[in-house]
C-alpha cells in the first residue's frame, strides 16, 4: 500500500516527495538538524533501510524478552523503570546541536571533548576517530545527559506518536 512513498532504486523519481514525520519536521524547526526521511532507501544519508531492519530486531527482542526490553516512547514509564534495556530512536546531530557546535561533523578529539564536556561526560583522548565513532560516543553521552526525559513522552498527539514514533531529544 505504501510502496509509492519509498525511493528504492536509481535516480530520484520525478514524482518522489520527501515525506517527513512530525518529529523530523519539529527537529528541523527547532534548529536541531535536518533528519533524513525514512522513506529514502537509497543513496547518501539514507536511513530507511536501517530503520526497517531495526523494526524487525525490536519486534524480536520484545517477543523474546518481554518487559525487560522497553521501547521509548511507546512503553509506559512503569515498564521503562523495570526494563533492563530501553531502546529509542536517536539522531546524533541533535546531541551535537545541544552542545553548541552546530551541525558539523565531529572529526577531532578537541571538538569531541568540547561536546562531551557540555554533556557532562569525561574527555576522550584514546585515539583519533572517524565521525561515525564520534557520533556513537556523543550519542551515548547525550542519552546519559537527557536520560530523565525517558520517563516523559513528548507533548504530541498520541495518535501521531504511536503511528510515527519520535526522535529522543526532540521537544
Amino acid at each position: 500500500d505504501f510502496k509509492s512513498y519509498f525511493w528504492i532504486s536509481g535516480k530520484q523519481p520525478a514524482n518522489f516527495i520527501h515525506h517527513h514525520r512530525q518529529t523530523e519536521i519539529i527537529c528541523t524547526n527547532q534548529g536541531l538538524g535536518n533528519p533524513e526521511s525514512p522513506f529514502k532507501l537509497i543513496g547518501a544519508k539514507q536511513v530507511g533501510k536501517g530503520g526497517l531492519s531495526l523494526m524487525r530486531m525490536i519486534y524480536k527482542l520484545k517477543t523474546t524478552h518481554g518487559d525487560s526490553v522497553a521501547i521509548w516512547p511507546f512503553d509506559n514509564p512503569a515498564t521503562m523503570n523495570k526494563a533492563k534495556i530501553i531502546l529509542c530512536e536517536i539522531y546524533p546531530r541533535l546531541f551535537i546541536q545541544h552542545t553548541g557546535l552546530g551541525n558539523q561533523k565531529i572529526k577531532s578529539n578537541r571538538d569531541l571533548n568540547i561536546a562531551l564536556n557540555k554533556l557532562q561526560s569525561m574527555d576522550f583522548n584514546d585515539f583519533e576517530l572517524s565521525n561515525h565513532q564520534s557520533d556513537a560516543i556523543i550519542s551515548a553521552a547525550g542519552l546519559r545527559f537527557f536520560k530523565n526525559c525517558l520517563l516523559k513522552n513528548p507533548l504530541i498527539e498520541k495518535e501521531i506518536l504511536y503511528r510515527e514514533g519520535w526522535i529522543f531529544g526532540v521537544a
